[in-house]
């Protein structure tokens, strides 16, 4: 039942155009909203009231699944869930725009598009090793927005994959509202602490699947070495990893000479990381082919 859920909802997400009440955002902006409101989140929220105003709406999540049984109606219910978790139109259209400026030439706008998809400058000072560039930061989407969200329906069914997108969700708004305060709270950092307690096998478990993707023998070491690592961050993690993973070649880049560095970068980085991103989406789903076959799961 895992696996049927998991390739109808990928692929209703693919072929239709979600409306506002079938994201998630939608649903977690409200409640982040509503627990603001009410004073059980700010500036002084310890990691366990953040743990809650997670887990509750999760644990009544799975209630509900665990009452509506394994059957026809638990197995709508279960992908009902994870359509709405999966994806964010509103970034993969942009990222269609930045690739139609990218591919006209247009620096400009493509600057515009990647501040629109989240990436700034300070990303690139503040971060080591590769995990500056803007096709790092698309693939760290596709693992937020993708990825991770499989990860958790795999592991907890559907009220997995809702904890995930609540506390991600979460988490953000705590971020927010610092940023606007100004404020460099204990919320924000227990914020950024629950996250990475949340992420800690998710990113590991999408890292292993960029070995198999991409090029092994250069990624492997670097996986090796970061998965029994308390002290690297989870975003250094899987950008480190993809780009160990990524294996470039001559079909990937532009042989034409009149691109420029510039252009090159622009297009190609982004192309060939986004293509090992879906690769990698692709290998989990035949890793629960296999594990379902074989009995491991249902």
């Amino acid at each position: 039942m895992m696996l049927l859920s998991l390739l109808i909802a990928l692929l209703i997400e693919r072929v239709t155009a979600k409306t506002e009440h079938w994201r998630a955002t939608h649903y977690v902006q409200l409640y982040t909203q509503w627990l603001v409101k009410k004073g059980y989140i700010g500036k002084r929220t310890d990691r366990l009231t953040l743990l809650l105003t997670a887990l509750i709406p999760s644990v009544l999540c799975f209630v509900v699944l665990h009452w509506l049984g394994h059957g026809i109606i638990g197995l709508i219910a279960n992908t009902l869930l994870l359509f709405v978790c999966l994806g964010c139109p509103q970034l993969r259209a942009t990222y269609k725009c930045y690739l139609q400026a990218a591919d006209r030439g247009d620096i400009e706008a493509c600057e515009l598009y990647t501040e629109a998809l989240g990436h700034v400058e300070q990303d690139a000072q503040g971060a080591t090793g590769h995990c500056g560039t803007f096709a790092q930061h698309l693939v760290w989407l596709n693992y937020t927005h993708y990825a991770a969200v499989i990860v958790a329906f795999i592991l907890f069914g559907g009220a997995g994959a809702v904890f995930y997108v609540l506390c991600y969700g979460i988490s953000g708004a705590l971020t927010r509202v610092a940023e606007a305060d100004d404020a460099d709270d204990d919320a924000q950092q227990n914020a950024q602490q629950l996250m990475y307690a949340v992420d800690f096998l998710p990113v590991r478990i999408t890292a292993l699947g960029f070995l198999m993707v991409g090029h092994f023998g250069r990624a492997l070491p670097v996986w090796l070495n970061h998965t029994f690592s308390l002290d690297v961050s989870t975003k250094q993690l899987l950008c480190d990893v993809t780009h160990a993973a990524e294996d470039v070649t001559e079909e990937d880049l532009p042989h034409d000479s009149e691109h420029t560095r510039k252009q090159q970068r622009l297009l190609s980085e982004p192309k060939i990381l986004v293509k090992l991103a879906k690769r990698n989406i692709i290998f989990l789903m035949v890793t629960v082919s296999i594990l379902t076959v074989s009995g491991v799961l249902h």
